[in-house]
């Protein structure tokens, strides 16, 4: 190698013709049999061709122009446009390929979403031990020397009465109205959960149709003519003529609703109600207390 050529970014000394025809390496020939003879004169035509091609062929095989070729190729293959050429194939083929995997978590996911939650468990009718443990009457509060009704009366009247308040919900599920504007933080204070249930109805309180069972409110002290409200169930009853105080009777009628969810049921309800004001009367009574301490 010459300093002239060096200088010049030549690595090797152009071959001679004469140098190349001795250096050229021999065509390995196929020892192989052909199957047939159609494979035969196939491989030899493509000998042929080959070795015509051979002269024209970029790639020489002497030992500087290939070089030089092969360094070529090697700076086209690694220039920026064939690496971004390569990285949006490579992202392509993972896009393709992933999309069945990703298509299966998303479903996978809107069944989860969409899946049913499981149901609460119904809520556990409370006894009157318990009722009275949660809604103690006042400190002051003595129970009666005689109950204004025994126990066996209380359990007497309890199928009537559930009877009477459901169908008293039924009538106000057509003819009263839902909780509107304060109203509803009014509930909400009380501690009332389903509000969309509550009804108001304003007009005359209802009386049982039942006369035993009319009789027995009546002992109680719960005259309709004389209360200003009556709540039955998750409906309250305002008698018309109350007005200026609506607000104060109507959120103490809330917390009425509130223990009625407490206690489970209607009938557990009514079964500690009417049992607590039998023993200490209606100002003793633990659950009327709490209503009063909540109302405005």
């Amino acid at each position: 190698m010459n300093i002239r050529n060096f200088l010049s970014g030549r690595l090797f000394d152009p071959p001679s013709p004469e140098n190349t025809r001795s250096n050229s390496p021999r065509k390995p020939t196929l020892r192989r049999s052909p199957s047939s003879a159609h494979d035969l004169s196939a491989r030899s035509s493509s000998n042929d061709d080959s070795t015509s091609d051979a002269s024209s062929s970029p790639r020489s095989y002497t030992s500087g122009t290939w070089r030089l070729d092969a360094m070529k190729r090697s700076r086209e293959s690694t220039s920026p446009e064939a690496a971004e050429s390569s990285r949006r194939r490579v992202a392509s083929e993972n896009v393709r390929d992933d999309s069945p995997v990703r298509e299966a978590h998303v479903a996978s996911t809107r069944s989860r979403s969409v899946s049913p939650e499981p149901s609460s468990p119904a809520a556990r009718e409370l006894s009157v031990a318990e009722m009275d443990e949660r809604y103690p009457p006042p400190s002051l509060a003595n129970p009666l020397a005689r109950p204004r009704l025994l126990e066996a009366d209380v359990e007497a009247m309890l199928p009537s009465a559930v009877e009477w308040v459901q169908e008293r919900e039924a009538y106000a599920e057509e003819h009263g109205r839902a909780l509107v504007g304060p109203e509803l933080d009014w509930a909400r204070e009380a501690g009332v959960n389903d509000l969309a249930s509550v009804r108001i109805v304003v007009g005359e309180l209802p009386t049982p149709s039942d006369s035993t069972l009319d009789r027995s409110f009546r002992a109680l002290g719960l005259d309709p003519q004389r209360l200003a409200a009556l709540t039955l169930g998750h409906t309250v009853f305002i008698n018309d003529w109350v007005t200026r105080q609506f607000e104060t009777v109507l959120t103490h009628e809330l917390r009425h609703v509130k223990q009625r969810e407490d206690a489970g049921s209607v009938e557990a309800y009514l079964r500690a109600y009417v049992s607590q004001v039998s023993r200490f009367g209606y100002q003793g009574a633990g659950l009327e207390f709490d209503a009063y301490r909540h109302q405005h």
